[in-house]
């Protein structure tokens, strides 16, 4: 029931389980559960339990049993997403950031704008940027559905979903959403702010690199 929390895992993530835990397992058990009927295998190589199946499983699962499991899988798939350098991300590194932020977003979608916007950061660095576009078009639609469009997670969400637009070139689409993500950490977290002040400095990047010289003189 553990492991049907996760949409995907792979070996690391089972022995990561089996010793946090401390489960009593077979050293066979990872070759046992690929064996099953209900797991295939993605393009990764991760196993994927047949999604019905695994809902059922953890339906049956008493939440306060499953949170435990959830937080340490989060935690796992967190800390594998950020590689020290830039140059150290590879597809696997996508695939536990991806994961992180299923379980994260189960969670809740207070604070996960702030998780997100932290733990992507090495990703940005590498050029990841169409990966974490997803990622933030998601966190976007959550925040406005469930906080509203004036939540300072929204802007939060709306500024990083700009950045990684911008980061392909994209600057039509990405601008729009500067200037609507200053617009909302202006307003809900005053000018003071150390958000407010980062999205007018995106925005003004934006602006003086695209030659609006004059725009960008009075945003400060």
């Amino acid at each position: 029931p553990r492991l049907m929390l996760a949409e995907a895992f792979d070996r690391k993530t089972f022995d990561h389980l089996v010793q946090e835990f401390n489960i009593p397992l077979a050293f066979d058990a990872f070759n046992q559960i690929a064996s099953l009927s209900i797991m295939s295998e993605n393009e990764e190589g991760w196993l994927v339990p047949h999604r019905a199946v695994a809902d059922a499983i953890v339906q049956e699962t008493a939440e306060e049993t499953q949170n435990p499991y959830r937080s340490a899988l989060i935690a796992h798939f967190t800390e594998r997403a950020k590689p020290e350098l830039p140059r150290d991300v590879v597809d696997e590194t996508l695939v536990c950031l991806r994961e992180a932020a299923r379980l994260r977003l189960v969670q809740g979608i207070k604070g996960y704008a702030s998780w997100l916007d932290s733990a992507e950061e090495i990703i940005f660095e590498a050029g990841r940027a169409s990966f974490l576009e997803t990622l933030w078009r998601e966190a976007l639609a959550q925040a406005v559905g469930k906080l509203g469009d004036a939540h300072a997670d929204t802007g939060t969400s709306c500024g990083n979903l700009a950045n990684a637009l911008y980061a392909q070139g994209r600057y039509r689409e990405a601008e729009p959403l500067h200037r609507k993500a200053l617009e909302i950490r202006r307003a809900a977290l005053g000018e003071a702010h150390a958000d407010t002040g980062l999205g007018c400095t995106n925005l003004g990047t934006h602006l003086t690199e695209q030659g609006l010289y004059s725009e960008e003189e009075q945003l400060y």
